[in-house]
């Protein structure tokens, strides 16, 4: 287990517990990180490290010899004492596999705090916009994410920058926030957080990140079936009558269906719900598309998947359901047509 030296510089409090087998420091303002609130530890699992948020607790008053009398702060320190402890219980790295973080975004030896090989689709200006749909004054975990994540895509400079400058459009820029924030650009590269963690929050907040693009590029919408059209969907049939809609439910999502008698039907497709990030169109005019998943009862997660995948069952059920732990998918292959559209 890590020291709990960082606790004692900052003179925290601490206490054993009634039983006399654990101990107890009270955090201030105390933000569970994402990727340890995503693992749902049991307290067998946590093995002695339990991170609790709203619950009661029983203090004792018998604190450890040169313990503090202060309820200290929350912050990055905290994260970074939980991170220690977390690979100190489980032997793994929480961060590795992290579902917000694009793959390709990952900084490796050579590249890591460099720009990144997608500025073509995401420049500095559409950073900014994208930006402007984020609250700054959100949590310090999500605040630290954004900024390591644009600054792993754009670089120490053009990153620290836009990082820099978004953060002080917030009401809790000060002096510390500052320092705070010159940490992160620096330790950036030590994490793999990339452009697609802006992204997503942005798009939360509403943001259109494929029509940002394409407007920043001067680009039509990508043609992804190399059919002559935009991608749009077709709402028009030989009969004239609507297209079939595919609509989202509690449950995920279902197809309305007509029978030959003329009538309509619903039928189950997915357990989960498909939000469009963004369309990528890269150099040698392939087009990705980024989307999140969000299965009932389970995490969102990204994926990133080309067109085709759109058009193969097994690969939709491989490439984009087999990320998650429940996602399914129970149309039929011609469903997937009217899905991507």
């Amino acid at each position: 287990m890590p020291s709990l030296q960082p606790f004692f510089d900052r003179g925290a409090y601490i206490e054993f517990s009634p039983s006399g087998g654990g101990i107890h420091i009270p955090i201030a303002g105390f933000e569970v990180p994402e990727w340890w609130a995503d693992q749902h530890f049991s307290a067998e699992e946590h093995e002695g490290v339990e991170a609790l948020t709203n619950k009661f607790c029983t203090f004792t008053g018998d604190t450890l010899k040169n313990a503090g009398e202060d309820v200290v702060d929350y912050g990055e320190w905290l994260d970074e004492w939980l991170l220690e402890a977390y690979k100190a219980i489980t032997g793994e790295d929480p961060l590795e596999n992290d579902s917000e973080i694009e793959p390709e975004d990952a900084p490796d030896s050579s590249s890591a705090g460099q720009p990144g090989d997608r500025d073509e689709w995401m420049p500095a200006e559409i950073a900014e916009e994208a930006l402007d749909h984020i609250n700054p004054d959100v949590t310090y975990t999500t605040w630290r994410d954004i900024g390591m994540g644009l600054v792993n895509h754009f670089g120490k400079t053009t990153g620290g920058s836009l990082f820099k400058q978004w953060s002080r459009s917030g009401t809790k820029w000060d002096s510390d926030a500052e320092s705070q924030a010159d940490r992160v650009i620096n330790d950036a590269s030590d994490w793999n957080y990339g452009i697609g963690t802006v992204i997503k929050h942005a798009s939360s907040n509403g943001w259109d990140a494929s029509a940002a693009a394409r407007e920043a590029m001067g680009t039509p919408r990508p043609d992804p079936d190399g059919d002559g059209d935009d991608g749009e969907a077709d709402t028009s049939s030989p009969s004239g009558s609507a297209a079939t809609p595919i609509e989202r439910v509690a449950g995920g999502l279902n197809i309305r269906k007509t029978t030959k008698d003329g009538e309509v039907y619903y039928e189950k497709l997915t357990n989960f719900w498909i939000d469009v990030d963004a369309i990528l169109e890269r150099d040698d005019g392939s087009v990705e598309y980024l989307l999140t998943i969000d299965p009932v009862g389970e995490d969102d997660y990204q994926v990133a998947v080309e067109p085709v995948v759109f058009n193969d069952k097994r690969q939709f059920e491989s490439k984009v359901c087999g990320e998650g732990l429940s996602a399914t998918y129970d149309g039929s292959p011609s469903d997937l047509n009217r899905l991507k559209e």
